[in-house]
């Protein structure tokens, strides 16, 4: 998957050039050569030569917090190799969730919902479950905690108010992974980011235009799914 392949890039160029100093030395073209190779024997040459250009503009700037030393390396690469492996075992897993959610009736549905991707489809049907066990949307929504409880004392109403934050704290970081591949990659007819912008443009904070987006985005999500069981009579 590109986000863990992205990822790794990332790790594998930390582990080679820890101290931004080795960077420096470095002329530009020759830095994004060199990482350049280490992302096309993981597949993503282009992602490493974009990834590139940031770090070695990153590293002019920066000062060294630890001095650069065969312990210090040791150390860096042992955590390197561990976060390595902590990546390729979460996608592994990841992969074997979305095998088994291949199989569910709601797969196809979620999956083709802009802002899903193989990663996110199983998860999302891991973490909502049987849609069918939500009376309505409005249900499904304060199951993920972003639903805004009303607040009032004798004859005062708050006009703004937070999230519950009282559902499945999971859900809500899926469902925000959802809205961020929606702002960065779903820009083409797509309702929920069209709605967020819209919020945005209001006057709402980004944070705010997002939880605005979640709300439209389960909407749909309880809508189509509700469809689908209709159609198949298991409503």
């Amino acid at each position: 998957m590109f986000f863990f392949q992205f990822f790794i890039v990332g790790l594998k160029i930390f582990e080679k050039f820890s101290d931004p100093e080795i960077i420096r030395k470095k002329k530009l073209e020759t830095f994004l050569n060199d990482v350049e190779k280490i992302a096309q024997k993981i597949g993503q040459k282009r992602a490493g030569r974009n990834l590139a250009i940031k770090v070695y503009e990153l590293a002019k700037k920066s000062v060294p917090s630890c001095p650069s030393n065969s312990s210090t390396q040791l150390i860096l690469n042992k955590r390197v190799v561990a976060l390595i492996n902590l990546i390729e075992t979460t996608n592994e897993i990841i992969a074997k969730m979305n095998e088994i959610a291949k199989s569910m009736d709601e797969y196809k549905e979620v999956r083709n919902m802009k802002g899903v991707g193989d990663r996110l489809a199983p998860l999302l049907i891991a973490e909502i479950g049987d849609i069918r066990r939500f009376k309505n949307a409005g249900s499904l929504i304060a199951y993920a905690g972003i639903d805004s409880p009303p607040y009032q004392s004798g004859k005062y109403e708050a006009p703004n108010r937070h999230i519950s934050k009282r559902g499945n704290k999971y859900l809500r970081k899926t469902e925000f992974e959802v809205m961020q591949s929606i702002k960065s990659f779903c820009r083409v007819d797509c309702e929920v980011y069209n709605y967020i912008v819209k919020k945005e443009a209001e006057g709402k904070c980004k944070k705010s235009a997002k939880i605005a987006g979640l709300n439209k985005f389960l909407r749909q999500y309880y809508g189509i799914l509700k469809k689908k069981y209709i159609e198949l009579g298991t409503w």
